[in-house]
């Protein structure tokens, strides 16, 4: 009995012993029966011995093989006139289990990525209230007038800086003239008249 994996080829041996024909002259082959069918590989004869080579038989039979099926063999030998089959037995099927695996559908998964950041500390420094100067900051605060914290609009403040302006200009007026009396009465006084006072 052989033990034959389906997936992968053999080579079987025979020694037999020919006499009376030609070894050029002997033909044959090993055949195979399954459900009706008949498959059948030639021999070679090599140094006295019958070679056979036996493919993958998943790529040969066409039925379903199963596992530890048993299939009918034999060798055939044709020499001359003479059909002759020095050896007939089972083959015994071995399936190894086969698994296969495709792609039914793509899914692209982008992950986020957070930024891992971590801090450490590296000294630490105890820092003390500092004391304030009140006096000299006393120093430093001013009076706000009440303009300041109340201002006036535009035009109010146009008025009253044109108001003081002509306030100050009839005070000159007021002033040069009591100033030019002043010297008219001088020059009347002193007898010299109109010429005394245009001088």
């Amino acid at each position: 009995m052989i033990n034959l994996n389906v997936q992968r080829s053999k080579q079987i041996k025979f020694g037999i012993e020919i006499s009376g024909v030609q070894l050029n002259d002997i033909k044959g082959a090993v055949r195979l029966m399954h459900e009706g069918i008949e498959y059948g590989f030639p021999i070679k004869i090599f140094d006295g011995k019958i070679l056979v080579e036996i493919p993958p038989l998943e790529n040969v039979i066409i039925s379903e093989l199963r596992d530890r099926e048993r299939i009918g063999a034999k060798l055939e030998v044709i020499a001359g006139d003479i059909y002759l089959t020095p050896w007939e037995d089972d083959i015994v099927i071995e399936k190894p289990i086969k698994v296969e695996a495709t792609i039914q559908e793509e899914e692209v998964v982008i992950e986020k990525i957070k930024p891992d950041i971590k801090a450490m500390v590296l000294s630490e420094l105890e820092l003390k209230p500092q004391k304030k100067d009140i006096k000299a900051d006393n120093a430093n605060i001013t009076t706000v007038s009440t303009a300041e914290k109340n201002p006036e609009p535009f035009d109010i403040v146009l008025k009253k800086a044109k108001k003081d302006a002509d306030s100050k200009i009839k005070e000159v007026e007021r002033k040069d003239k009591r100033k030019k009396m002043s010297k008219f009465a001088s020059a009347l006084q002193g007898g010299d008249g109109i010429d005394g006072f245009i001088r």
